[in-house]
């Protein structure tokens, strides 16, 4: 049961194409130059050969990339991000299946770059080539998040266990992680107390990409603002609140949005104090953490997430699902299901 729940799970994040598409974009707000050096050189058109000759040319690298990781570059999609059902589709599923390994690739080879430079950092820095090692997989699985569960000790089985039920375990855990990096860094900073290789790293990545994606945020929305005539102060306020809808968002010109950060904007919005109704007080209040329910419920597995939403008769904005009388409300919900179990864009695009 379990491994179709993985399944089904990998049919709509992975038939969407959207982990690499998120892992990317968070590449490029953390790491602009890095990232554009990388697509400048060709990395988006990447090729099992040529990942196998960057491994060649880097012999001193490649194997402590295998060792620290626990990842074989020439591997393929990991089940974490695989297109679940859709790949025994008669001909189609194939396909996509390569398609979804095209986009794959160029992150494990940004994945690699991002590994070099930490681990020849380190070395510099006087590090052991072991402990180097560990530092430079610290910071590329982090910077473009994923785990290993051969590293966590953990079996097949109980490592699609913890797939099923989440949208990502490496969404999940590592900008978490990356973030409490930064968190402690720029705390040390502030008390002039030194700081490790990781935290240095963590602060330069987290600070960059939250710079990039407010300035991306706050310029599309007063853009917006301006050609439609409405206050453009409180659309730039708005792009830097995390109790808007439209905090860290590029708005496209016809007012629609798109989230930028992925993860670590859900971190952010989770965290953020917002003004509540408390029983016996007369005002609204500031209250943190306000936001942890909606960050673990999207979390939540497809599966699952359907299933509570269904009993609960809400979708995960709080909009009633079935709203008729039977046999409409039958159909309401069959069809919530079936968009639901589709790839994001298009289960979004069916049910819009």
């Amino acid at each position: 049961f379990l491994r179709w729940l993985d399944r089904f799970r990998q049919t709509v994040f992975g038939g969407d194409l959207s982990p690499g598409g998120v892992q990317g974009i968070i590449s490029a707000l953390a790491d602009p130059v890095g990232t554009a050096r990388f697509i400048a050189g060709g990395g988006l058109k990447v090729t099992e050969g040529q990942v196998a000759r960057r491994m060649a040319q880097h012999p001193d690298v490649a194997p402590g990339f295998i060792e620290a990781t626990g990842i074989n570059p020439l591997g393929g999609v990991t089940q974490e991000f695989a297109t679940g059902f859709l790949t025994d589709v008669p001909k189609e599923g194939k396909a996509w299946e390569a398609a979804n390994e095209m986009v794959f690739r160029p992150l494990m080879m940004r994945t690699m770059d991002v590994f070099e430079s930490s681990y020849n950092g380190a070395l510099r820095a006087g590090y052991t080539r072991e402990v180097a090692g560990a530092v430079g997989a610290d910071d590329a699985m982090k910077l473009i998040p994923r785990i290993n569960y051969r590293l966590l000790g953990q079996s097949q089985a109980k490592a699609a266990a913890h797939r099923a039920v989440l949208t990502s375990v490496s969404f999940l855990t590592q900008p978490i992680s990356m973030m409490n990096d930064a968190t402690r860094g720029l705390l040390k900073f502030g008390l002039k107390q030194p700081l490790t290789r990781t935290e240095r790293f963590a602060v330069q990545r987290v600070v960059t990409l939250f710079a990039a994606a407010e300035a991306i945020a706050v310029g599309s929305n007063v853009h917006y603002a301006r050609t439609h005539g409405l206050d453009e102060k409180q659309a730039a306020l708005d792009s830097l609140n995390p109790a808007s809808s439209r905090f860290m968002s590029l708005i496209l010109p016809n007012g629609g949005k798109i989230g930028l950060g992925g993860p670590y904007r859900s971190i952010i919005t989770a965290i953020a104090p917002r003004r509540m109704k408390i029983a016996g007080l007369e005002e609204e209040v500031l209250v943190p953490f306000s936001g942890v329910g909606n960050f673990a419920k999207g979390k939540m597995g497809p599966g699952i997430r359907l299933v509570q939403e269904e009993g609960l008769n809400r979708d995960y904005e709080g909009n009633q699902i079935r709203t008729g009388d039977i046999p409409v409300n039958i159909l309401q919900g069959l069809g919530y299901i079936l968009t639901g179990s589709l790839p994001l864009t298009a289960g979004g695009t069916a049910r819009a």
